[in-house]
């Protein structure tokens, strides 16, 4: 019964850079069957240290492109909806339109984190955020858990206080007078680590 609803749920990914490109791979290999790769840049020669599906050759590629390829050689059974575009207000409902099942934010801009993540509150599309790991370097305090949960972690921070101006509360304990109600803690998720930056 797992397995089955890994193969066919109907997944987006959303940045396609050094944590989208591993969980794009990961995903088709896993047995996911049908993804959407969204993303508007290029391949560039200083992102290949950190890219995994991109080499020399595929400098000044699109991303969607590149990460695309590499699963249909690896994952063959993969459908692939590639979006080379720039998710935005504009884009939302392009990308969010089909029955999807969850969404990966794997976005390095807070803005646009706090518009996909209303938007995927309105739809009642579940979400994973990735969060900042700069400066930090233990694996075993990585965890996922509900964004209002997220500690030692600047960008969840961030995306708290974006999401409060746009009238979604997820709590935190960077605000004092928060009375402890919070929008539902199970629609958006966060990939973390507790780690104390350095």
């Amino acid at each position: 019964e797992g397995n089955g609803r890994v193969r066919d749920a109907r997944v987006v990914v959303i940045g396609l850079g050094g944590v989208g490109s591993h969980l794009a791979t990961m995903l088709g290999r896993a047995g996911v069957r049908w993804l959407r790769l969204v993303d508007f840049d290029l391949v560039s020669l200083s992102s290949l240290n950190r890219h995994a599906a991109a080499g020399l050759r595929d400098v000044g590629t699109k991303k969607t492109e590149c990460v695309k390829r590499f699963i249909e050689a690896t994952a063959p059974f993969v459908q692939i909806d590639s979006c080379p575009i720039m998710f935005d207000s504009r884009t939302k409902e392009q990308i969010l339109s089909d029955d999807i099942d969850i969404v990966f934010d794997c976005i390095d801009d807070v803005d646009t984190k706090a518009i996909l993540v209303e938007a995927c509150v309105k739809k009642n599309l579940r979400i994973i955020c990735a969060m900042g790991a700069g400066a930090k370097a233990d694996p075993t305090r990585l965890c996922v858990a509900p964004l209002a949960d997220a500690v030692h972690d600047p960008l969840a921070v961030k995306l708290r206080w974006k999401l409060r101006g746009r009238g979604l509360d997820y709590g935190g304990l960077e605000d004092p007078n928060h009375d402890g109600k919070v929008a539902d803690p199970f629609t958006v998720l966060c990939v973390y680590s507790y780690e104390p930056p350095r």
